[in-house]
């Protein structure tokens, strides 16, 4: 393969210096042609300051959700179809043959970009009259605001109907848990009397035990005292000159009564007939205290096993009244929340948020130069287009007639 050298190749380039020449000075001529034929485009910008807004009906149940709007977002919602639509209509667009501008048309004619890390929106609008330029881009950002606003106000005014119906539904449910509350207090008489029985019950219990306690403690002082005298008493029966027989009497509180009758033989020891009288005595307690003791174990059995039942009865009592005031704290706890998820939705429609977050804080002003007229860079691209198909033409010459 025959190598091209750098000498050969700049003496072939200044051999064909005219046609190269030519072809530069014809380039020039097509793009003088064609930047007197060009319109002159002008691009006019709009500066929005677009914070973001996070907007929501909070509390329980709140399943009614608003748009969260960012940068994207608005970029995104800038060139929806309503904003153009309305923008057109506002100020009255037409293209070339007279019939109303496209929203597409419209489109085309908008760069929308945001400067790095602000919340600044830049609307750019190119059009051949400078002043629409400037008219577009401030129309189509004061109908953004407005359409941001209205995306809003119609999610509020919906979310308000909604919870609307919710507030009746309520406010219904209350209604209907206090009445079931003024009902059971209504007959509340009734659980007054069974705790008033519950009450006097317990105190005849507790009573009762506190006697059973002495009577227990009473028994077994007697049971040691008996036993102690009939330790002091002979087992050999003593010379009696005398037959004393002694009755005792037995009658209880409660259900047992009985008589005994015990039979002692007087000796002539006057002590061991004090202690056998002592032990009568002694006895006749005893067996008068177990009988008693007998009775308040059975009315305490028959009182106790009566306060359980009671007791029954209260605790579902108890039961139904802490399940409707718990219905009824929940009807009304259900009511407040939808009343206030109802005031934040009226508030949100009634705010403007596109306005209240939203400004324009520069409006496009009528450009007074073209962007698409600059002479020097017309000039420029042509001359070096016409260079480059010169030189190209002029190499291909002539290495296809060495080649031929």
């Amino acid at each position: 393969m025959e190598e091209i050298s750098l000498k050969e190749l700049i003496q072939t380039i200044l051999r064909g210096k005219f046609i190269i020449i030519g072809i530069t000075l014809a380039a020039l001529v097509l793009g003088a042609a064609v930047f007197l034929l060009t319109p002159n485009r002008y691009s006019a910008t709009t500066n929005i300051l677009a914070n973001p807004i996070s907007a929501g009906i909070s509390g329980m149940g709140a399943d009614l959700v608003f748009p969260q709007m960012d940068m994207d977002s608005y970029m995104e919602l800038f060139l929806n179809t309503n904003t153009m639509r309305q923008t057109i209509e506002a100020l009255n667009l037409v293209d070339n043959s007279g019939e109303p501008l496209t929203t597409y048309d419209l489109e085309d004619m908008v760069d929308l970009d945001s400067t790095p890390r602000t919340n600044i929106l830049n609307v750019s609008v190119s059009h051949r009259d400078p002043e629409m330029a400037a008219l577009i881009a401030n129309e189509l950002s004061r109908q953004f605001i407005d359409h941001v606003t209205e995306i809003y106000q119609t999610i509020a005014s919906t979310a308000a109907n909604v919870i609307a119906e919710r507030v009746t539904e309520a406010e219904s449910d209350l209604d209907a848990a206090a009445s079931r509350l003024r009902e059971f207090l209504i007959a509340s008489e009734d659980i007054n009397l069974l705790n008033a029985e519950i009450s006097a019950l317990t105190h005849n219990i507790t009573t009762l035990k506190n006697e059973l306690s002495h009577l227990y403690k009473f028994i077994a002082a007697d049971i040691r005292t008996i036993a102690d005298i009939k330790e002091l008493i002979p087992d050999t029966p003593a010379t009696s000159f005398n037959d004393l027989s002694l009755s005792t009497a037995i009658t209880s509180h409660g259900t047992h009564t009985g008589a005994y009758t015990l039979s002692i033989d007087l000796s002539d020891d006057i002590s061991q007939f004090a202690l056998t009288l002592r032990l009568t005595e002694i006895t006749a307690r005893l067996i008068e205290n177990t009988h008693r003791k007998d009775v308040i174990e059975e009315n305490l059995e028959r009182m106790e096993y009566h306060l359980q039942s009671l007791r029954a009865t209260q605790a579902e009592a108890q039961f139904r009244y802490n399940d409707v005031t718990r219905r009824h704290d929940i009807a009304e706890a259900t009511l407040i929340m939808y009343v206030e998820q109802h005031n934040q939705a009226l508030m949100i429609e009634a705010t403007n948020m596109g306005n209240l977050n939203i400004k324009i804080i520069t409006e496009a002003v009528e450009p007074i130069r073209a962007y698409n007229q600059n002479v020097i860079l017309f000039g420029g691209i042509s001359g070096v287009l016409g260079v480059f198909i010169g030189t190209f033409l002029v190499l291909f010459m002539h290495y296809w007639k060495d080649e031929k």
